[in-house]
């Protein structure tokens, strides 16, 4: 008799423990999925951020430098080349060229520090300094537009670029994966050696 209260007494069958097995690998699954989805969404988020930041960065940098520039050589849809102090620290002007690399798809500058003497100061192309200020940008639309007196964008002429009273910067940067959108930041610089309102 006590052998067959111990027999009764015994734990789970083989069919229970599969369903529990099963039951308990949905709920994990689940979470998992779950829990992925919104990891995955954060890191997007976090590179979404990033690259604003990599992009908003580079037009500060941009409008400090532009807003002292004092001539302008070359004004065109994804070029801009002019002379300005480059730096806070520097006592002469150099010669400022932002570009973009299409094959790169990169928005970069190019300095070339004056030397000699004032007032014959010469710029050797052979002394530019080239850097990427920001990766990634797509070439579907022109990055610089050109604004009139009256506030309006215009096309200028290497006769007429003394017209151009600011700079509107359009920066698109491309969306680095299929779950992210993409960046689009743009700004206004206004010339200030150019100023009607003073």
């Amino acid at each position: 008799m006590l052998r067959r209260k111990l027999h009764n007494s015994g734990g789970f069958t083989v069919g229970e423990l599969m369903v529990t097995i099963v039951l308990v690998s949905g709920v994990l699954l689940t979470f998992s999925m779950f829990f992925a989805d919104n990891f995955q969404g954060y890191l997007n988020l976090q590179t979404s951020t990033v690259r604003s930041n990599e992009i908003s960065s580079a037009l500060q940098r941009m409008t400090r430098v532009l807003r002292g520039m004092q001539s302008i050589s070359d004004a065109q849809s994804n070029t801009l080349t002019g002379y300005a102090f480059f730096t806070p620290r520097d006592s002469t002007l150099s010669k400022v060229r932002y570009f973009y690399e299409s094959g790169s798809q990169n928005l970069k500058v190019g300095v070339i520090p004056a030397s000699g003497s004032a007032p014959n100061y010469t710029y050797n192309v052979q002394d530019e300094q080239i850097s990427t200020i920001a990766s990634n940008i797509s070439d579907g639309s022109a990055i610089f537009r050109y604004v009139n007196s009256d506030n309006e964008e215009a096309e200028f002429t290497a006769d007429t670029y003394k017209d151009i009273r600011a700079i509107k910067i359009v920066l698109n940067g491309l969306a680095l994966s299929d779950r992210q959108s993409p960046v689009n930041l743009q700004t206004t610089v206004t010339l200030r050696n150019r100023k009607t309102n003073l």
